[in-house]
């Protein structure tokens, strides 16, 4: 089993779903690689508040966190930057 760190943010869209909000400071999260089912390679900009933003990265993973209404929910992720490319760098992309 290989673990990776994964650095992500708290997030919350507006109410107009037009603005990604990150809540409070950046979490730490050891995840086993085979996990990780997929990984957006575009950016979505998180907003610190004002005009500061930052680039973050969906992470969806096969962990399983509960269930909804048509099945298993399964835990995701916007992660930083340098997490993204160490995800890039370390899983092989079939």
């Amino acid at each position: 089993m290989k673990l990776i760190t994964l650095t992500y943010h708290d997030t919350k869209f507006t109410d107009d779903w037009k603005k990604l909000l990150i809540r409070g400071d950046a979490k730490r999260l050891l995840v086993n690689v085979e996990l990780i089912a997929s990984i957006s390679p575009t950016p979505v900009e998180g907003s610190l508040g004002g005009d500061v933003t930052k680039n973050l990265y969906y992470v969806k993973t096969a962990i399983p966190n509960g269930r909804g209404l048509n099945g298993i929910d399964y835990s995701s992720y916007y992660v930083t930057e340098e997490t993204y490319q160490k995800l890039v760098k370390n899983i092989e992309i079939l």
